[in-house]
């Protein structure tokens, strides 16, 4: 691993005071993004353990995760599924979507998923905040490895840009990169799991399914992508992010929730 390019990744991927970043550096060491997402899931994780040692209730941590999440990525992702949102909720094919997708201005779709988004991932935390902190770190770090996999993976397997926009430089990278990619996520998958058993064997299992599940909703957003504009741009990669961190958030809630 070149460690000036995963501090280019990281730097691309966030707002943490990293020194910048090349775009060229982040785009090389793409295929590293579930060791980011495990780093970011790290970073988010410091203010709700604060939390836990201060006994704090879970309704706290639900209300202040969002804000957290938004205060180190930026704001990025969550841009890329306010545009993706209008063109979704638009109807609009071809040139009319792409038109819509670079519109600065946020419709009526981009507040409500951008709501919705934050609401589902506040409810989320909140619940699995009760399950303990090795148990939230767990979650977390298989929510974001996973989510940032399925942004990988939407990138991977979804159609150029036809011009040279961010997302052209992330797609060539991915294609030369992915047989790196595949064998990392893996060893992510097993390192998460690895951690859950100290707590539980069910805790592994919820893992797992998180990490297996999620980046299949990587190829559901490419194929939309595909139908609606004709291409993957940085937009969809960001929307695709933000709906499998949150559908993994939900789903790891929900399985903490019926234990």
């Amino acid at each position: 691993m070149n460690p000036r390019c995963f501090k280019d990744l990281l730097a691309f991927m966030t707002r943490l005071p990293l020194g910048g970043g090349s775009l060229e550096g982040a785009a090389t060491c793409f295929h590293l993004v579930p060791l980011a997402g495990l780093f970011i899931a790290v970073v988010v994780y410091t203010p709700l353990l604060a939390l836990a040692l201060l006994e704090a209730p879970g309704i706290l941590a639900g209300f202040i995760y969002p804000a957290v999440h938004y205060l180190v990525t930026g704001g990025l992702h969550l841009d890329g599924l306010a545009d993706y949102a209008d063109v979704w909720g638009s109807g609009a094919r071809g040139e009319s979507a792409v038109r819509i997708l670079k519109d600065p201005r946020r419709g009526s779709h981009a507040i409500a998923a951008i709501t919705a988004s934050t609401v589902a991932s506040a409810g989320a935390v909140a619940t699995v905040y009760s399950a303990g902190p090795i148990e939230v770190l767990a979650l977390l770090g298989a929510a974001y490895a996973a989510a940032y996999e399925s942004m990988y993976v939407t990138v991977l397997v979804g159609p150029t840009e036809p011009y040279r926009g961010m997302a052209y430089l992330f797609t060539s990278s991915a294609r030369r990169s992915y047989r790196a990619n595949i064998p990392l996520y893996l060893a992510v998958t097993l390192a998460l799991g690895a951690l859950a058993t100290i707590a539980s064997i069910h805790l592994a299992m919820i893992i797992v399914a998180v990490i297996t599940l999620t980046p299949g909703l990587g190829v559901i957003a490419a194929l939309d992508a595909k139908s609606r504009l004709g291409f993957v741009s940085g937009d969809v990669a960001g929307a695709s992010f933000e709906v499998s961190r949150v559908t993994a958030l939900v789903i790891a809630a929900t399985a903490v929730a019926i234990t």
